[in-house]
């Protein structure tokens, strides 16, 4: 990650991120858990949300990603990951890559998903995670309001 914000070559940098990507791709294929907990969905949404903090003109390729991650770790997903999820989903929408039904339902899944760790949390008395969530939510909730303004 050193080396892609320090380059200014664009074809360059493009080849470290392309490299980077190759090296979570390699950690799926020969680490992909710890005894009987898989790691695929985690490593899965480190490698969406580093593309999309790398270059997020490769939001199609971002979106897919965190999409696999979301389908194998559902609502147990960590916030952030719906957060730049939706944030892909917005510019797919907005370049028309995915109809209004389709960005709808996945806005749906995820506020659900996020419903469902709030009671989680809020039964456990887990205030933190409680806020953390609640901050999220916020945040999820412009980009739905962004996306479907004119609408």
């Amino acid at each position: 990650k050193y080396l892609i914000e320090k380059e200014s070559d664009k074809y360059r940098r493009t080849q470290y991120i392309d490299s980077l990507m190759l090296l979570f791709d390699k950690r799926i294929e020969y680490f992909p858990g710890f005894g009987h907990k898989p790691k695929v969905g985690q490593i899965l949404a480190q490698k969406g949300v580093s593309l999309y903090k790398l270059d997020s003109t490769r939001y199609a390729e971002v979106y897919y990603i965190l999409r696999q991650s979301i389908n194998l770790k559902k609502e147990k997903s960590f916030p952030a990951i719906f957060y730049y999820y939706l944030k892909t989903l917005q510019k797919m929408f907005e370049n028309h890559l995915l109809s209004i039904e389709e960005a709808r339902f996945e806005f749906d899944m995820i506020f659900n998903y996020i419903d469902n760790q709030l009671n989680y949390y809020r039964k456990k008395n887990n205030i933190r995670r409680v806020e953390l969530l609640t901050d999220y939510n916020t945040k999820i909730l412009k980009i739905y309001e962004n996306t479907f303004e004119y609408d």
